[in-house]
């Protein structure tokens, strides 16, 4: 058997490592649109000497364009592209994905509302069908987002955001420092981090009949008329299925939909089944097939962790060859060795 995994742009964005560090300075007027296309376009200092990938930005949410991270945005040693831009990302609404263009394309994603990109119901004339589904309700932790000036920085410019149903159940606090120019600024910007956490809370998994017209982030809408139950949800996982049969038998083409930033593993609505038919027990085609992207999914995983916890310690590192502090307060004595 010959398994054969593809690598698109932003895993090429995870291989471009820092060749330098980078603190940007309270003067610094850069946007954070501006910022992210000069990582992805390898114009920032740290990464000029890797491929430039086109950036497109479809809409803009405010914050993109409008808030300036200042030194709050920094490129550590070693640090990959990818990272760059998720944190760049990680204070605005914007999501990413690459298109048939090969640019990366920038947009804030429809959440909301009756208009949807696709829906898929349950043997509906018509309409895209399910196979299979899988729905559940999560709980948002955390649940309320506080945008703030640091307590060194002046003036002072502060605002918050909740998920109103979990942040009424039981309520859990966030809170991100930035140096704001102004309270309406932190006022787009800690809404945004909140849909954000309820992007990746979201649980549901579908089995459809192949759409090639489906991307990630799309918008769509899944109704089971048998139940009476429709789930509404962003698409986070994207996966399409081609089996080839025995003898005889005929093509199957289908597609797994995953939604929020749930578990690695395929969903158990997703395991063993394909083209409405569920997959044999003890070892058919279907299920070593199912194992190896479990497997797969799986070394993937541990590989991204790993480049994390590397990125941590190369960070505490830094920090003890050179450390900066907008304020250090003693309260009881502090040491300073001396020649």
């Amino acid at each position: 058997m010959c398994q054969l995994n593809l690598i698109g742009v932003p895993n090429l964005l995870g291989l471009d490592l820092a060749e330098s560090e980078l603190t940007l300075t309270e003067g610094d007027a850069r946007t954070v649109q501006t910022l992210i296309s000069a990582v992805a376009n390898a114009t920032l200092a740290p990464y000029t000497n890797y491929t430039n990938f086109t950036t497109t930005f479809d809409s803009l949410d405010g914050v993109v364009d409008g808030l300036l991270p200042k030194e709050a945005f920094r490129v550590p040693l070693n640090s990959s592209r990818l990272s760059r831009v998720k944190r760049l990302l990680s204070w605005t609404g914007e999501k990413m994905r690459v298109e048939d263009d090969e640019a990366l394309h920038f947009f804030d994603p429809v959440i909301s509302g009756a208009v949807f990109d696709y829906e898929y119901k349950l043997a509906v004339s018509g309409e895209h069908t399910l196979f299979n589904k899988e729905l559940i309700n999560r709980f948002v932790n955390p649940n309320k987002e506080v945008v703030s000036s640091h307590p060194s920085h002046t003036p002072q410019f502060t605002a918050s955001a909740t998920s109103a149903t979990s942040f009424a159940l039981f309520p859990q606090t966030h809170t991100t420092y930035l140096r704001l120019t102004s309270t309406g600024i932190a006022a787009s910007i800690a809404p945004a981090i909140i849909e954000t956490y309820e992007l990746d809370s979201e649980v549901g998994a579908v089995k459809v009949p192949m759409n090639v017209g489906q991307e990630v982030w799309d918008f769509i809408k899944v109704t089971d008329s048998r139940q009476n139950d429709t789930r509404t949800g962003n698409v986070r996982y994207l996966k399409r299925n081609v089996q080839v049969p025995g003898r005889g038998g005929q093509l199957v083409f289908d597609m797994d939909i995953r939604f929020g930033k749930s578990a690695i593993l395929p969903s158990p609505i997703l395991v063993g089944t394909s083209g409405g038919g569920v997959g044999r027990v003890g070892g058919g085609d279907t299920n070593i097939a199912n194992l190896i992207e479990a497997v797969t999914s799986i070394t993937f995983a541990i590989f991204n962790l790993d480049s994390t916890q590397t990125g941590i310690i190369e960070f505490l590192n830094a920090q003890i060859e050179d450390a900066y502090f907008r304020r250090l307060t003693v309260t009881d004595a502090l040491e300073i060795p001396h020649e």
